[in-house]
């Protein structure tokens, strides 16, 4: 045996054939995600520095669920109409200009109403960098390119809410405008790559984009009906995380916060590690074979939390639905970029961001209700139940689909 066949193989080496558009997308996440400090800390700035009661918080919270519903479709259409990395670099630099008057703002009708609109701003980002990301690639390299922006989020996501809990103690005030800094940075370097690199707005010769027409095309589109389906489905499973985790773990199962807190470090090494190289190796998979396996082990892991019985039982648990997400969430978006006609991506994109926000927006609400109404018990299973719902959605989808038009 020649010393070149003990070699290992680089598991990352699928990233080098990836077009410079996607390592500039990935760097501008990178440096708006490494300043996201607002977001985890809303909550506690409504309560503890303007002395507002809890509801008035959840309130404000729901009112960025709004904009985010609303900017969903809106950021796919404008993708199409002027372009996704324009749209992603307005979307950046509005979101910021926009948390430097937070900290000017008293009255709670105006928080109220600005966080609607830094919500319209910031996630109209969302679809726009998925376009961006998906355009001008093979099918065999979206996986890659979507899990390489994933990895920026996630690095960055583990260092920007880090920082802010120190400045929390600080000022407030400073958690707004570092996080409008950045995000003010990412959407000019966004813009100065994009002339670099050559990236130019559609050229008009297409069909033109007709807004709610194209989403509603989008949501009929019989290729899209599984993926929309499995999608609100996991979503409604994957978002326990955020909200009856936390209290199953401290009420049920008298684990502290802190032990909480570990479990996102568990999640985040396992995607920094892995979620590449992982899309990599399945990036030849059939996506129902990716999505259906994606969306089980999602349904496993949440539905085996009630029966963990400690410590060690739960990170068990989110081993096994962080290998479900990192497969799953490069998946759909493959898959819809597959789908979808190149100059109608943005609306296809958009319509698979609506649906999550429609899925985010009540699962807190409906997780919760049913941890206090029947128990962590049939919180779980419902989970597992819904989750497996969801994996025989995307089961049934197609092997490669190709966009028409």
């Amino acid at each position: 045996m020649t010393p070149r066949l003990l070699r290992p193989r680089n598991p990352w080496r699928g990233l080098r054939g990836l077009p410079p558009h996607v390592w500039v997308v990935s760097a501008a996440t990178l440096v708006n995600r490494v300043g996201t400090m607002v977001l985890p800390f809303l909550a506690l700035y409504v309560t503890q520095h303007l002395g507002m009661p809890p509801s008035r918080a959840g309130l404000v919270l729901s009112a960025f669920g709004v904009g985010g519903l609303v900017a969903a479709p809106l950021g796919g259409w404008l993708s199409d109409r002027f372009g996704a990395v324009r749209v992603m670099a307005a979307g950046f630099v509005g979101s910021g200009l926009l948390l430097a008057l937070f900290p000017l703002v008293a009255r709670y009708e105006v928080l109220v109403g600005l966080t609607t609109l830094w919500a319209v701003f910031s996630e109209t980002a969302r679809p726009a960098t998925l376009v961006a990301l998906t355009d001008g690639l093979r099918p065999d390299q979206r996986k890659a390119a979507i899990a390489l922006n994933r990895l920026a989020v996630n690095l960055g996501m583990g260092i920007g809410p880090a920082v802010g809990g120190l400045l929390v103690s600080t000022s407030f005030a400073l958690l707004f405008w570092i996080d409008a800094v950045t995000a003010v940075a990412a959407g000019g370097l966004l813009a100065l790559a994009a002339g670099r690199l050559g990236i130019r707005p559609p050229d008009g010769r297409g069909p033109r984009p007709h807004g709610a027409r194209d989403l509603l095309g989008a949501l009929r589109d019989p290729r899209m009906g599984g993926l929309l389906v499995g999608t609100l489905l996991a979503f409604l499973v994957f978002e326990q995380h955020r909200s009856t985790l936390p209290l199953f773990l401290t009420d049920g199962l008298g684990l502290s916060a802190t032990f909480y807190g570990t479990l996102f470090l568990v999640n985040v090494g396992l995607i920094l590690l892995l979620e590449v190289p992982l899309n990599l190796a399945t990036a030849h998979w059939p996506h129902g074979r990716t999505l259906a396996l994606g969306a089980a082990l999602v349904a496993v892991g949440f539905g085996a939390t009630g029966l963990a019985g400690g410590a060690a039982g739960v990170v068990a648990t989110v081993v096994v639905w962080t290998f479900g997400e990192m497969l799953l969430f490069p998946g759909m978006a493959a898959y819809v970029a597959d789908v979808a006609p190149e100059a109608r991506r943005g609306a296809y994109m958009g319509a698979y961001s609506l649906t999550i926000w429609v899925a985010v927006i009540p699962a807190s609400f409906l997780g919760t209700l049913l941890l206090e109404r029947a128990g962590g018990g049939a919180l779980w299973a419902a989970s597992l139940v819904v989750g497996c719902a969801a994996a025989a959605a995307f089961a049934l989808l197609v092997r490669r689909p190709t966009g028409r038009g």
